[in-house]
């Protein structure tokens, strides 16, 4: 997800109840970040440790963090009802690489738990440091899957970027989704002589939800479609062609904590003023959850087709159907 950009660069948030009391500050502050997975029963906790700047220090490269060291106990309250938690307890791992992932950072340690999380569920996440007697959490609310209600599941469904028509897209999120990215993932193959390489292409968007409930519409621009085509391949030549073998649409789905982040970014933010929030008291970074729909078995138009294969303007990358 490589513009779950920045999304999934998409994320260090938070509230403004964040709460460091001023004798963190010369032993370091706990950067805690996890993003409960609605599609796994394998939850990660990451955990570093950052020194934050003086008020007043605007220095964009301030936000630096390094090995925490120090014995730790996590652990999750999962609330199915209103008298008794479910609890959970992490452990440290050391399978999983620290730089890859959500947060890919080689200074976060890593800790994980099995867990399937249950929609529309009050989660509240704890980490206990016994030798400084000090503890951060923060809370979040599970989201559900995102209904794709066009394009439907239907099969042989046929997809037209026609040039003339954007493509509607139609998205039905559950309560608690506030921030959703969408997209058509294309297989292609290179094929030349014997051997053959293959690619994926992507063409999506971002959306926010506004209120539960909320049906949403979204014109996806089919001169897109092309453009993008053309600045992802060049030319081909002699007898190379190229050959859609598989097309799906997926929707990525987020809970609040990640689209007042988001929204930081698009709105063009200095690095000082996104890392202001936290969703954690007594710490820094993020709590949230997300979740994937998708509709696969797609297919492309025969007019979509006939566009690739006939048009002057992208005869040249040699399409095939």
């Amino acid at each position: 997800m490589n513009r779950i950009i920045p999304i999934f660069l998409i994320l260090l948030l938070v509230s403004c109840s964040n709460e460091l009391p001023v004798n963190m500050d010369s032993s370091g502050v706990p950067v805690v970040y996890c993003v409960l997975d609605m599609d796994d029963s394998l939850q990660q906790v990451r955990l570093a440790k950052s020194f934050l700047p003086q008020e007043g220090d605007f220095e964009q490269d301030h936000y630096t963090v390094e090995q925490w060291n120090e014995p730790v106990e996590i652990y999750l309250e999962e609330w199915t009802d209103a008298h008794t938690p479910v609890i959970y307890n992490f452990s440290r791992v050391n399978e999983i690489s620290q730089d890859t992932g959500f947060f890919a950072d080689p200074s976060f340690q890593l800790y994980q738990t099995y867990l399937k999380p249950i929609e529309n569920t009050v989660y509240y996440l704890y980490l206990w440091f016994p030798e400084r007697q000090y503890f951060t959490y923060a809370s979040t609310t599970a989201i559900g899957h995102t209904e794709i209600i066009n394009p439907a599941a239907i099969p042989s469904r046929k997809v037209t970027f026609s040039e003339t028509d954007d493509y509607i897209i139609e998205l039905q999120p559950q309560p608690n989704t506030e921030f959703l990215q969408f997209n058509f993932h294309l297989t292609i193959e290179q094929h030349s002589g014997d051997d053959f390489i293959q690619g994926h292409f992507n063409l999506g968007d971002q959306v926010n939800q506004e209120y539960n409930g909320q049906v949403m519409t979204y014109l996806l621009n089919s001169e897109r479609f092309y453009a993008d085509l053309l600045k992802q391949y060049d030319t081909l030549t002699g007898n190379d062609y190229r050959h859609i073998t598989g097309i799906e649409f997926n929707v990525f789905s987020y809970g609040s904590e990640l689209r007042i982040y988001n929204q930081l970014y698009d709105n063009g933010s200095q690095p000082w003023e996104i890392q202001s929030y936290s969703s954690f008291r007594n710490g820094f970074g993020l709590f949230s959850s997300k979740a994937k729909s998708r509709t696969a078995n797609l297919e492309l138009s025969d007019l979509t087709y006939y566009i690739l294969t006939n048009d002057p303007r992208y005869k040249h990358l040699k399409f095939v159907q």
